[in-house]
């Protein structure tokens, strides 16, 4: 059997997250920063969980990786009680991860009968040495750099500010709890933002970034003009940047080693078209 844990225990399975990468997407779910739920094996004394984050839009397996118990049972309890409320979410796939390596060929295994399909996340992290040695990137006077902030999103002067706030909401619960507890940088171009860099996950001083530039404006550099303000404010505060992207996203891995990042490591995605 899989059970659905009680959101006021979340913080009672941390312990079973790997140690062999940060997973801040998991923790910032177990913490209550951002939202999810959780399954697990057993109510009592839980050892394998399967985390449903709603803000990736995804799920990732955590704990005993060799628990015949929740392994044998996981597949029926996904067809079961959860592919109805994946689609109704607007999601045609069943896309899911594990916190360490020894994870990917047990879920190859319970999965491989699924259509399943593979490919690769990367993880980087930020070398301060040449983050110190880098330099901003000029801006031009008809753009602005606009931080934010609880001041910007009741704006009236931005032509496409809902645009914005739908993609907090993507992440966070409320535009009130991303401003009470997050920040992000946008670039504004004739009263239109163009371009965003904000938090989506955050887990102690750890906070995750992401990126997008409207279609029609990009590659123009806004996205950096929009990062680098965002990075620089972390560091002041004592916080680090945190980034992950697909492997095959060539514009969002090469602005990351512009800015200075190098690749930690890469993991496995995995996915499973949810037909009717």
């Amino acid at each position: 059997m899989i059970y659905q844990f009680d959101k006021e225990r979340f913080a009672d399975i941390v312990h079973l997250v790997s140690r062999e990468w940060d997973n801040i997407e998991i923790k910032s779910v177990l913490s209550g920063m951002n939202s999810g739920e959780v399954f697990v094996d057993s109510l009592d004394h839980p050892e394998t969980a399967l985390i449903w984050s709603y803000g990736i839009k995804g799920f990732y397996f955590i704990g005993d990786f060799n628990n015949s118990k929740f392994n044998d049972d996981i597949v029926d309890f996904i067809y079961s009680n959860l592919k109805r409320r994946i689609i109704d979410s607007g999601l045609g796939d069943f896309e899911f991860s594990g916190d360490c390596k020894k994870w990917d060929s047990v879920l190859e295994d319970i999965f491989n009968r699924n259509n399943l399909l593979k490919s690769r996340q990367c993880v980087y992290k930020l070398n301060l040495e040449k983050w110190n040695l880098h330099t901003f990137k000029p801006i031009s006077k008809d753009i602005y750099i606009k931080k934010i902030d609880r001041n910007l999103l009741q704006s009236t002067e931005i032509s496409n500010l809902t645009f914005l706030g739908s993609e907090i909401i993507r992440w966070w619960d409320s535009l009130d709890h991303f401003t009470k507890h997050a920040f992000g940088y946008c670039i504004v171009f004739e009263k239109k933002i163009v371009s965003y860099c904000l938090t989506n996950f955050i887990f102690q001083h750890t906070y995750t970034i992401g990126i997008e530039t409207l279609e029609g404006y990009r590659r123009k550099g806004y996205c950096q003009m929009a990062t680098e303000p965002f990075v620089s404010e972390l560091l002041q505060n004592g916080l680090e940047p945190y980034w992950d992207c697909m492997f095959t996203n060539t514009a969002s891995r090469s602005l990351a080693e512009t800015l200075g990042f190098y690749l930690d490591h890469t993991y496995s995605l995995y996915r499973i078209p949810l037909t009717e």
